[in-house]
């Protein structure tokens, strides 16, 4: 048995000092989910979570002038966010067929350092697979989106669950690097993803509090 969120951890309010992972997600629901099951987790951690709602341009670039407006504000809205030195902000997005788009997100992040990507190759789901195995994921399930999905609930009875699961993120990060292989454009191919990389960034904070909670598991 894995316990659950509420279960495993107290709430824990970030502290003034946190550090901010302010994390841009192209999917309305699970990035949402899975992320915030990191907030209130340890009180060195401050994880805000930006998603598109209904009507917005979830684009990478969409994504991207979001959160310019989220951290800069223009003439007639405040920014909602102030970054500090150390904070960092992540672009969680899929490969899917925004081509161009994800290139053009690849150049504009370069222009300031605290900006990343997560990219997964088609779809968020090959890193939500790795949490249960190092097993390469069989090719005719990416070639879109839609089948890796299925076959994410096909595979693990019940499918992933973002109440429980994302406790296993130390398994993801192992299963993810030891599977990860990158194109001579350096994104992700096909059953690839480089969420890996932010999931480092929060458990090198929060490492002893997964352990913790790993230590619960029936």
């Amino acid at each position: 048995m894995i316990l659950s969120r509420n279960r495993s951890f107290g709430r824990e309010e970030p502290s003034r000092d946190a550090k901010l992972f302010l994390i841009a997600c192209e999917g309305e629901k699970r990035e949402y989910d899975y992320f915030n099951y990191f907030s209130e987790l340890d009180s060195r951690i401050n994880v805000e979570i930006v998603k598109p709602e209904v009507g917005d341009d979830n684009s990478p670039v969409g994504l991207f002038k979001k959160i310019l407006l989220l951290i800069e504000g223009s003439d007639d809205i405040e920014p909602v966010y102030e970054l500090s030195e150390d904070d960092e902000v992540w672009f969680v997005i899929d490969t899917d067929d925004w081509g161009e788009k994800i290139i053009e997100l690849t150049a504009l992040v370069k222009e300031y350092p605290n900006f990343y990507i997560a990219q997964s190759n088609p779809c968020f789901e090959v890193w939500l697979y790795y949490h249960f195995t190092f097993n390469e994921i069989n090719y005719d399930h990416l070639r879109d989106s839609r089948k890796m999905k299925q076959y994410l609930n096909d595979v693990f009875k019940g499918g992933f669950d973002s109440k429980k699961h994302p406790i296993l993120i130390s398994d993801a990060i192992k299963n993810t690097k030891f599977n990860y292989r990158e194109g001579e454009d350096n994104m992700p191919e096909k059953g690839s993803s480089q969420v890996y990389l932010l999931a480092e960034r929060i458990c090198n904070l929060i490492s002893n509090k997964i352990d913790s909670a790993r230590n619960k598991i029936d």
